[in-house]
């Protein structure tokens, strides 16, 4: 079971000797020629001169500020709260509790092994397909919407599944349905 999640973070490991470093970075570093590269092979045909004189003033005037105390001054501290308050809010509705354990819920309600673990693989594709049309939403209908229609679908699935795992009011597809469900909310609502 671990080795299927071995073989994405080893594509991912091998996918990262392809990504390039941030043009900001590189100049930051001294690299000057290689991020004139970098701005070359993501921008065709744009004043590179002009990309890189703006991103040395901007190092220069110091707009880029790499200590992490800026984090906790205005601007910034408000955005910074709002930001952990809403990651630790998902962490807490109990979801990655609902995702570690979803083959053993499964199976608690009478799934046989190979179907738990058949589900819970469905559970995580539900997690992807929600995930981009969730990132595809969220500046046309915009964040506080997502946050608050998936904050109420996370409270009504999670309700429904307490009540099938405390008191059987429903049967196992019912519980199958929270679940895609939950994750299909979490992930509109933390896109």
């Amino acid at each position: 079971m671990f080795f299927v999640g071995a073989v994405p973070a080893a594509i991912f490991f091998t996918l990262l000797f392809f990504i390039s470093e941030s043009p900001r970075w590189l100049v930051m570093v001294g690299k000057l020629e290689r991020a004139k590269m970098v701005i070359e092979q993501f921008n065709p045909g744009e004043n590179i001169e002009q990309q890189m004189e703006e991103i040395t003033q901007s190092i220069k005037d110091g707009i880029v500020d790499t200590s992490i105390s800026v984090l906790f001054k205005r601007p910034f501290l408000k955005i910074v709260l709002v930001g952990i308050t809403i990651g630790m809010l998902g962490a807490l509705t109990g979801i990655n509790t609902i995702m570690y354990y979803a083959p053993t819920i499964f199976q608690s309600v009478g799934f046989s092994n190979d179907s738990a673990l058949f589900q819970t693989l469905w559970i995580g594709a539900i997690n992807l397909v929600f995930t981009i049309i969730g990132m595809s939403l969220i500046d046309r209908i915009g964040r506080k919407f997502l946050l608050m229609a998936g904050a109420i679908g996370m409270s009504i699935f999670l309700f429904l599944i307490f009540l099938t795992l405390e008191f059987s009011w429903f049967n196992n597809y019912a519980l199958l349905a929270g679940v895609w469900a939950i994750r299909r909310y979490s992930h509109l609502q933390w896109a």
